[in-house]
């Protein structure tokens, strides 16, 4: 058994900001191993000949040891597995929260003897057979924990089946945080690196996932100058990023293991200045677009586990949304409830609904804290439409202004324009009237840059 915690200290009250105490420890969050092993044999990796072949541990002790976690104060699970969601046991009949007998059995859909790859995906060796998979399995641990979020890594492309993703939408305590590990948006390159689907497949599942789960935050793996990589195989992965538009993603230059497929019967025959040409030009290609993505974020509401204070300042606290985003927000007392004028200072661990007011970075976002709240009445407060979770734009997050509106779309053109490198727009202030009449309203302009800026300013006359 591996468990991995998180350990964090109690805060200081927020009126007086500071280090924190080293007071009693409070664990926000853990790390739980339910399968090691991998039987994809991608021709570049070493996993399988280090770690062997799959093998999922037994539900029963996964749910005792999740539980034991809860039990200790723990507020978010991250499943872990060489290839986590290929996850397959045998059933078991124990209920996953031994404190509650009545815990709801696996959903037949998510119980799948005979497991079937979606179209377009192929496995090197056999699905592994069980009737519990990971979907049963995630679906279990979040009835059984309704107030402990749960997120997964690493998972592969071909086993996101579409009961796995209708759990994730069904329990609001299963991230929309996903890592769909692509490594090359050309065909041929996926096919010599052996990974089982070619980019359509990949595209059409990424299709599903938007139509399935339209607010989830979308990461992957991509490597730079794999075998035999051309410079048309390179562009490919140019233009899904742009198609995507991920989050987040992992670029790395390829480096050839001993061991695998590749060392034996693949020639290594990219310079390495041309895989770091191209590296770099896969990191400028993301960096804007997923920029833009955050840029987005502003005005929206979502839910926030604080996980400690900010590293650059004691006077913020830190935490992550739902779909992973980092969040800042200041070290203060906040209503008790959504919807309750008492207040209460945070402390780590609580969940805080949060408006997003700035994108800092690619990666970090500000926001103004609202409410301590739970997961529960947050869902609950987003579906009755409570005033301060307006408008739906993910989960519980309140729709943006027309302005706002307009001046993401602007950064998203500009994101486009930069990407394809196309740079007659730089230093050029362009105009968008917002006005609605009647003098309400007013114009937003629009500068892209190096980085995109927004400013709004009264109509002319």
């Amino acid at each position: 058994m591996e468990r991995y915690l998180r350990i964090c200290t109690p805060r200081a009250p927020a009126s007086t900001p500071g280090p924190l105490p080293a007071a009693t420890l409070l664990q926000v969050s853990a790390f739980v191993s339910i399968m090691r092993g991998c039987n994809n044999m991608c021709s570049y990796c070493i996993v399988p000949f280090t770690r062997g072949r799959e093998r999922s541990r037994d539900a029963g002790s996964i749910a005792r040891e999740v539980a034991a976690l809860a039990a200790m104060g723990v507020r978010e699970v991250t499943l872990l597995g060489q290839n986590v969601n290929s996850y397959a046991a045998e059933e078991d009949q124990a209920p996953l929260d031994p404190t509650h007998a009545g815990s709801s059995p696996t959903p037949a859909a998510a119980a799948q003897p005979h497991y079937r790859l979606r179209d377009g995906f192929v496995s090197k060796v056999p699905p592994t057979r069980g009737a519990l998979r990971f979907a049963g399995l995630l679906a279990r641990l979040a009835e059984a924990h309704p107030e402990v979020r749960f997120r997964f890594t690493s998972p592969h492309p071909k086993d996101f089946p579409d009961e796995l993703l209708r759990v994730i939408a069904a329990h609001p305590n299963a991230c929309e945080s996903l890592h769909i590990p692509a490594q090359s948006g050309s065909s041929a390159v996926l096919e010599a690196m052996r990974r089982g689907y070619d980019r359509q497949a990949y595209v059409e599942l990424v299709s599903r996932v938007r139509e399935l789960l339209p607010s989830a935050a979308l990461s992957s793996d991509f490597i730079s100058g794999f075998c035999g990589e051309t410079e048309d195989d390179h562009q490919d992965t140019l233009s899904l990023l742009r198609e995507v538009r991920f989050e987040r993603a992992f670029m790395f230059a390829f480096s050839l293991r001993e061991k695998t497929h590749a060392h034996r019967a693949l020639v290594d025959d990219v310079p390495e200045t041309v895989k770091q040409r191209r590296l770099r030009e896969v990191i400028d290609t993301f960096t804007p677009l997923s920029r833009a993505r955050n840029d987005a974020e502003i005005g929206r509401t979502h839910l926030v586990l604080v996980e400690g204070l900010s590293k650059k300042s004691d006077a913020d606290w830190a935490g992550r949304t739902d779909t992973g985003k980092r969040v800042v927000l200041p070290r203060r007392a906040v209503s008790s409830a959504i919807g309750r004028a008492g207040e209460v200072e945070l402390s780590m661990g609580d969940y805080v609904a949060v408006r997003v007011t700035h994108s800092l970075s690619a990666n970090t976002l500000r926001g103004e804290p609202l409410a301590r709240t739970s997961i529960g009445q947050f869902e609950e407060s987003r579906r009755s439409g409570h005033a301060a979770l307006t408008r739906r734009a993910g989960r519980g997050r309140r729709g943006p202004s027309r302005e706002a509106e307009v001046g993401r779309g602007m950064r998203r053109a500009c994101a486009a324009k930069l990407a394809d490198r196309e740079e007659r727009y730089y230093g050029d202030w362009r105009t968008i009237c917002v006005g609605r009449g009647g003098g309400e309203g007013g114009c937003v302009e629009f500068l892209c840059g190096a980085r995109a800026h927004t400013r709004s300013r009264p109509c002319d006359e």
